[in-house]
């Protein structure tokens, strides 16, 4: 299978301090996370056999509220010769515990 994107986007955390009253995150019934270190790095792995090129960390989560965020990015040149760029968003109101 060919992919016309060389990028996917990942959702390491669903965990958020900022409270935008446009964001639907507080009507959602999943617990609050992070995604388990071995399943992002399945996702990564079974992505390189695709030379995905970028991977967007993001989602309803502020991904600097994900405690593995740094050991995730540390990885990236061991998981794939291709991958060479993580993007991400924050809010910038971050309290991490």
């Amino acid at each position: 299978m060919e992919l016309r994107s060389k990028q996917i986007t990942i959702e390491t955390t669903n965990i958020c301090t900022a409270n935008c009253i446009v964001c639907p995150r507080e009507k959602f019934t999943q617990k609050l996370q992070i995604m388990d270190f071995n399943l992002f790095k399945k996702i990564i792995d079974d992505a390189a056999q695709y030379s995905i090129e970028c991977v967007d960390i993001n989602g309803f989560g502020d991904p600097f509220t994900d405690k593995l965020l740094f050991k995730r990015l540390e990885k990236k040149d061991a998981w794939s010769k291709n991958l060479y760029k993580f993007n991400l968003l924050s809010y910038g109101t971050v309290n991490v515990r």
